[in-house]
């Protein structure tokens, strides 16, 4: 949970871009049907008699629980791709820059910076699809102790450096009156 100082409110809040989780789940699509292609190869092989009934009555429960813990480890990939798009986000309020970065299942990493710490703000678009679609990393060099805050593919970066720069420079310029 997040404890927000007094007079500081939540400006953005980012996550990587969609198409990111996607890709991953295409993999994942395309994995669920390797053992249905299996066990139609299997079949065929059966009714050819290319393979006797006696080993195939040997065969099919040890298939079918293979097939069995192969959808269960699928289904427990899609949990951990889903939680790691998710649980990774980037809060920007008018004061920090909040990263924070599920490593894995019970792993996360909190990192912050204020705003007064920024140094230069980079965006980075490398590629076709990353043009089209309007994602990219950006780069946030600071002068803390966590000396760049990196934001991955995210959603319109641009917007999210204009964020931040903005909110910056609104808090210079309270801090110089």
């Amino acid at each position: 949970m997040i404890i927000l100082s007094e007079n500081e409110h939540i400006i953005s809040v980012s996550r990587r871009h969609w198409w990111i989780l996607a890709e991953k789940l295409i993999a994942v699509l395309f994995l669920f049907f390797v053992p249905v292609v299996i066990y139609s190869s299997w079949g065929f092989l059966v009714n050819q008699s290319i393979v006797s009934q006696e080993i195939s009555e040997l065969i099919n429960p040890f298939l079918f629980l293979v097939i069995s813990l192969f959808y269960t480890f699928l289904w427990f990939y899609f949990c951990l791709l889903f939680v790691d798009y998710y649980l990774d986000v980037w809060i920007i309020t008018n004061m920090r820059i909040l990263d924070i970065e599920q490593k894995s299942l019970f792993n996360r990493e909190i990192s912050e910076c204020y705003l007064s710490k920024i140094q230069d703000v980079t965006v980075e678009t490398k590629g076709i699809l990353p043009t089209f679609l309007n994602y990219g990393d950006l780069h946030v060099q600071t002068a803390a102790e966590k000396r760049e805050f990196l934001f991955r593919e995210i959603d319109n970066p641009n917007k999210i450096k204009n964020i931040i720069l903005e909110q910056y420079n609104k808090q210079q310029l309270t801090v110089n009156q």
